[in-house]
């Protein structure tokens, strides 16, 4: 289902107001775009922008975005008015996210993210009067302040706060939906999405029970977004930083698989049938519940990788499937009287390797071994197989366990920072790591294995010419995987209830500036009603 442009602003400008009615000098920006156009709808957003008095920070804050389209909050732009005889002056607030409506698929989906990001802005606002961060606001921009040990603690606060504004606004079914979003998350790709940080998944079935009770005694308009704030903290307040770390504990594996191509069923079957964790086998049922996914059971799992194993599990899978490897091309070359079984299987193996599967890698020593039979067989040999196969195992081990399962890292990290892996780049990878000469050799003959070529749109950095020549690598450390996510340099503090006082929101959408403050002139036969969004079609 395409979600239409003015519908989902409709919704965004709903929740903007909502949010400007609890806090006068915010003003919420959703800047709503499709793949690919985030750029684009900056700059138009940037113009209109301008008419806010913080909008000249709020272009500096744009321009300091990295490229990732997926949906989120980007910061505060700040001003501040300095009087003559007032010192404290007047201030307002410009809060920005981006929201890319091709991520959703109903409006509802639409609110909760929506109202997961402006929890964050609330936040925020809320720290502009701590004395640890009055030189942020004083700069005029405020990024994102949270560590990497805090970002899931704040997406929980945010998803909880969601869930219970959307359950308050007639969505029964927002704390499954979320959960649902975030599991998925979990079991597949998703560039510059980082699973880890949002456990709310944990916290599904305690937020509900919390919400049932919500809804008997529901809040006034007026005091919705302040009970939603406190029902967040308090919820978050139960899931202390070792309970959120075994979500990253299960998250991680995951994602392992997922980038390497598994599907969710594989992945949560080897979570619950694998896993020495009790916790991360109970977080695997979860998902699957929530996923509404049946595991694959062990006996369905025989050949397939599992990071969620002790790593002896990986390990004997991988020397097993080496074997057959080898097994199976051997079996060829005898029916073929021709090597080229084994170069054949070694090019399928590099082409394997640059999407992350180290899983019975032996692509030099197939190479080795299809060198030694056709030598073999070129001299009349009836030893063929024989010389091949003691090729083969003089070759195999030289490329050890440890060193392939460092370059998967490496690899699977990449991808996830949103980078795709050449050739080139795993050749670079291994030029500062001794022990993974031999993927670097094998590599090398691949690229200039002319059946090889012959099946590929040859880049330019395929091409033979271009190939570097390999040189001994120097004794340097391996290098480690590169991290999922950098970490901000400032760290936020403990997450209340925060961002209280009136509040400003504007138009969401990318061509819209925001309006200027106005004071609330609700009614108390107003705030007894809790605001409902207008014109809802998943109603």
């Amino acid at each position: 289902m395409t979600l239409q442009i003015d519908a989902v602003q409709q919704t965004c400008r709903a929740i903007a107001l909502q949010v400007r009615d609890h806090a006068r000098t915010l003003h919420l920006s959703f800047i709503v775009h499709h793949n690919g156009e985030k750029l684009e709808s900056l700059s138009l957003a940037g113009q209109e922008l301008l008419a806010h008095p913080a909008g000249e920070n709020a272009i500096q804050l744009m321009r300091n975005q990295s490229k990732a389209e997926h949906s989120d909050f980007l910061g505060l732009a700040a001003w501040r008015e300095r009087r003559i005889l007032d010192l404290t002056g007047g201030s307002d607030y410009l809060a920005l996210t981006t929201l890319n409506v091709d991520e959703f698929e109903s409006l509802r989906e639409v609110k909760a993210q929506a109202w997961h990001m402006a929890w964050h802005a609330i936040f925020h606002h809320g720290l502009r009067y701590k004395a640890d961060y009055k030189d942020a606001f004083a700069d005029g921009i405020i990024q994102p302040l949270y560590s990497a040990e805090d970002r899931p603690s704040a997406n929980m606060h945010a998803d909880v706060f969601s869930a219970a504004l959307c359950n308050l606004d007639g969505d029964r079914d927002a704390a499954r939906r979320i959960a649902h979003r975030r599991c998925a998350a979990a079991l597949s790709r998703n560039h510059g999405i980082v699973p880890e940080n949002y456990p709310f998944p944990l916290a599904m079935e305690t937020v509900q029970v919390a919400l049932a009770d919500m809804i008997q005694r529901p809040p006034s308009k007026k005091r919705a977004i302040p009970a939603s704030m406190l029902l967040a903290d308090k919820i978050s307040g139960v899931f202390d930083d070792g309970t959120l770390k075994q979500w990253i504990f299960f998250c991680k594996p995951a994602q392992n698989m997922a980038w390497r191509g598994d599907k969710p069923e594989t992945i949560l079957g080897a979570a619950v049938c694998t896993s020495q964790d009790t916790f991360i086998r109970a977080t695997g049922f979860l998902v699957a519940d929530i996923m509404h996914v049946t595991p694959l059971s062990v006996t369905d799992l025989d050949e397939s990788h599992s990071p969620f194993a002790e790593d002896r599990y990986n390990q004997r899978l991988h020397e097993s499937m080496v074997e057959r490897a080898f097994e199976k091309a051997a079996s060829a070359c005898v029916s073929d009287r021709s090597g080229s079984s084994f170069t054949e299987a070694a090019n399928e193996q590099n082409r394997s390797l640059s999407e992350g599967h180290i899983f019975g890698w032996c692509a030099a020593a197939l190479q080795a071994a299809g060198q030694a039979f056709e030598s073999a067989m070129a001299n009349g040999s009836k030893t063929a197989i024989q010389d091949a196969r003691r090729q083969f195992e003089e070759t195999r081990h030289k490329t050890t366990w440890e060193s392939l399962k460092q370059l998967g890292e490496t690899i699977i990290a990449q991808y996830r920072n949103g980078y795709a892996v050449t050739f080139s780049d795993i050749l670079e990878f291994c030029g500062t790591t001794p022990a993974l000469a031999g993927v670097s050799c094998s590599i090398a003959v691949t690229m200039k294995d002319p059946s090889y070529l012959s099946k590929l749109d040859v880049a330019n950095d395929l091409s033979p010419k271009n190939i570097p020549e390999l040189k001994p690598a120097p004794a340097a450390a391996p290098r480690a995987p590169a991290p999922v996510a950098a970490a901000p340099v400032m760290k936020a503090p403990g997450f209340g209830p925060g961002g209280s006082g009136g509040m400003t929101a504007h138009k969401a959408p990318a061509s819209t500036a925001p309006p200027p403050a106005q004071p609330a002139t609700a009614t108390s036969e107003e705030d007894d009603d809790f605001l409902t969004l207008e014109n809802d079609p998943d109603k």
